[in-house]
């Protein structure tokens, strides 16, 4: 135990150095319990940051590269201060499901170590008052998808409200994923979508600071 503790603040200590350059480091076990004397294999994924290929914060208010829907707005009493005290884009009361977010295509042919999509993101609580009342419903979630050209929308990760009440949804937070093997490829368009809710006074979310961008092959 002496030795795992040792070795998950050795890597720690890397993961916070390596972050400064612009590399993130998690380090993890495959179970939760060690008995003393056991052999633990730890996995290590070390991933670096290449080129950017999009990236938007929305603090214009007239954010540019998206498909919009009428849905977005830029004002939000739910989260005025947002994440870092600036705008972020809302899908409020404006009008019903189906709330949409979608990108312009981007080539993602030449992202040889992969790309990753990174952004901050709230569900409002459940029990709010519009345009601040959150999804509770399995169903009332939030889908982030792509698809290639015209084809169907394929779902990277889909956010189940958990509730309504769920901190790691109501409270921002930064979320990254890796684009799938089949999206890396050219013509792809990404979309935050939700095509359920109880009408346009419930169930509302928003996100900011998108990023995404290709992985750094070094790494």
């Amino acid at each position: 135990m002496k030795n795992l503790v040792l070795l998950l603040l050795f890597f720690s200590a890397l993961g916070i150095e390596q972050t400064k350059a612009q590399c993130t480091v998690r380090a993890s076990i495959p179970r939760d319990t060690v008995v003393c004397g056991d052999q633990v294999i730890i996995n290590v994924f070390g991933k670096g940051q290449g080129a950017v290929l999009f990236q938007e914060n929305f603090n214009s208010g007239s954010p540019s590269g998206w498909a919009f829907t009428q849905q977005a707005t830029f004002t939000n009493p739910c989260s005025p201060n947002g994440v870092d005290g600036t705008k972020h884009i809302w899908m409020g009361n404006v009008s019903g499901s189906p709330r949409s977010l979608e990108t312009n295509p981007y080539n993602f042919s030449t992202a040889t170590a992969g790309a990753t999509i990174c952004f901050d993101m709230l569900l409002a609580s459940q029990g709010g008052t519009s345009p601040c009342e959150g999804p509770d419903e399995p169903q009332e979630g939030v889908y982030l998808q792509y698809k290639i050209g015209n084809g169907a929308w394929v779902t990277i990760h889909y956010f189940d409200p958990n509730g309504g009440n769920d901190p790691l949804l109501t409270n921002w937070n930064n979320w990254c994923f890796q684009l799938p093997a089949a999206a890396l490829t050219s013509n792809v368009s990404i979309r935050w979508f939700q095509d359920n809710d109880s009408g346009a006074d419930y169930d509302h979310w928003g996100i900011d600071n998108v990023q995404i961008y290709f992985n750094d092959p070094t790494y």
